[in-house]
């Protein structure tokens, strides 16, 4: 039982080092930092996209679509589809 947690960690060492083939540290650098400048450009949200998505209707088709799920499932488990309960404090949606 004690030997196998040896090779174990061998092993998980070992398949580290076959992953990246012949990649050197150098070479991982200048990856990192070419992935880095690229980022740096890009957008990484929707924000930039607001107005458009707005007139196009895009949120309340979403909000319509969200609703009626949830309408579909309190009635298909017997929970009434009116108004939310008194001890519901914040919006479902």
């Amino acid at each position: 039982m004690q030997l196998i947690t040896p090779f174990a960690v061998a092993a998980i060492l070992a398949s580290n080092v076959i992953a990246h083939p012949g990649q050197s540290a150098l070479e991982m650098r200048q990856e990192i930092a070419e992935r880095a400048e690229i980022m740096k450009h890009s957008k990484k949200d929707l924000s930039h996209c607001a107005a458009k998505m707005k007139a196009r209707g895009i949120e309340q088709r979403a909000i319509g679509r969200r609703t009626a799920m949830a309408k579909d499932a309190r009635k298909k488990r017997g929970i009434a589809t009116g108004k939310p309960s008194s001890q519901t404090k914040t919006p479902l949606f």
